[in-house]
This record gives structure tokens, C-alpha cells and sequence, in this order.
């Protein structure tokens, strides 16, 4: 480097690199423009707020966290509400078939009451469309629900 050109530090690696450059020649940084100082503009009259709170003034946020934990507790128990409302069907305790006929018996009654419920969503669904409006799976529900007389 000559001694009559200005140099300044890198500010990625601290080498010493001219001044005009846009690229550090040690560490391969790419260095931002300095942009020449503007002078200082006087500050307007319609640029203060009076009225505004300095940040050491402002009220403090202590209700946050208080409000936050309160709202967290009424979600949940409203998620635990909704789920217990919606087992309402009451539950037995599991007890083995003593033969096959009972086994089956069993089967067949579960697989009744599945279809009952299926019957019965597919009334909510479908019960206040007109027959014309369904489309062929929704008819074909509607039929197996009505040949069981669930309908």
C-alpha cells in the first residue's frame, strides 16, 4: 500500500484495507458505504408530540400476565366440558364372551349400533334435502338406513 492513500480498518477482520475499497482483501467481507454526515436538521414543530408518554412513563402491562393465565384456564375447561358432554354414552366394563354364539351375539350387536349412529348423522346430513339434491353415495345411505328402518 502507498503512504499517501487513506486507509481505514476492516470491520469484519480488523486488517487495515484502503479506504475507497468495497471488498475486504483479507477476509472477503463486502463493506457497506458510509454514507457522507448530513447536517443536522432543526427539529419541526409539527415532528414533537407533546401529548405522547416517554417510554419511562407509560403504564406498566402487569394485568398481561394475570389475563393470559386466566384466559389459558377457560380454554381448557372449556375443551374438557365439550369432551365430557360428548361421551355421553355411559360405558361397561369389558367382560370376555363365554362361547362363540355370545362372541358373535356381541359382534353382531356393536356392528348394529354402528350403523344405528350411522344412520343417524346421515339423518342429520342428508334428512332435510330433498331425494333429488343427493348425490349417489348419500342415496345409497339414505336406502341402506331406510331397508333397516332406521330412517
Amino acid at each position: 500500500m502507498a503512504d499517501s492513500e487513506p486507509t481505514k480498518r476492516c470491520p469484519f477482520c480488523a486488517e487495515t484495507i484502503l479506504a475507497a475499497a468495497k471488498k475486504c482483501r483479507y477476509c472477503g467481507e463486502f463493506l457497506k458505504e458510509e454514507p457522507e454526515p448530513k447536517p443536522s436538521e432543526p427539529a419541526q414543530i409539527s415532528d414533537v408530540q407533546p401529548d405522547a408518554p416517554a417510554a419511562s412513563q407509560r403504564e406498566p402491562l402487569w394485568w398481561l400476565a394475570p389475563a393470559t393465565l386466566i384466559a389459558a384456564v377457560v380454554i381448557v375447561a372449556l375443551i374438557v366440558a365439550a369432551s365430557l358432554a360428548n361421551n355421553s354414552e355411559p360405558t361397561t366394563p369389558y367382560t370376555a364372551p363365554r362361547n362363540t354364539a355370545e362372541a358373535k351375539s356381541r359382534a353382531d350387536n356393536i356392528e348394529r349400533e354402528k350403523i344405528q349412529r350411522g344412520c343417524r348423522v346421515a339423518k342429520l346430513l342428508y334428512g332435510s334435502k330433498p331425494m333429488g339434491e343427493l348425490t349417489l353415495n348419500e342415496m345409497s345411505v339414505v336406502r341402506a338406513c331406510k331397508a333397516i328402518g332406521e330412517w
